[in-house]
């Protein structure tokens, strides 16, 4: 499936994005298309939100992970400042319409700002690329 990414619902609208190439592929559960189009796409379709806490004195952030969208996203989380528990080696399958938390926990001090990034494994911007996010 050929997703167009038209700002309006006409076919003037259409036919500009298709020509602008505009567009995602979607096939098995994996999105190809350029990175000006993926990145903003899947921006739109996951929320972020993080909350510092203390557990046990020990403090920690807790992230927690929306889809907005009806696609499954394959998630690598990977932070040189932070640990992050229940997840081996940081891979997260978000599903559709699911909201799930993740618990980083600071390799030394507590950042003063959240320092995570992303690779989507089932975005693809080129050959073997995957979508990678600060």
């Amino acid at each position: 499936m050929t997703l167009v990414l038209a700002r309006e619902k006409s076919v003037e609208s259409i036919k500009e994005a298709l020509l602008a190439r505009l567009t995602i592929v979607f096939y098995d559960e994996t999105l190809i298309g350029r990175k000006t189009e993926l990145e903003p796409f899947f921006r739109s379709a996951v929320t972020v939100t993080s909350e510092y806490k203390n557990r046990n004195e020990e403090k920690i952030v807790a992230v927690t992970l929306q889809n907005n969208t009806d696609v499954p996203y394959k998630l690598k989380l990977s932070s040189l400042k932070y640990m992050i528990e229940e997840y081996p080696m940081g891979r997260v399958t978000l599903k559709p319409r699911e909201k799930i938390k993740v618990i980083l926990k600071a390799v030394w001090d507590t950042p003063p700002e959240l320092a995570l990034e992303f690779r989507v494994e089932n975005l693809f911007t080129d050959v073997n690329e995957e979508l990678s996010l600060d």
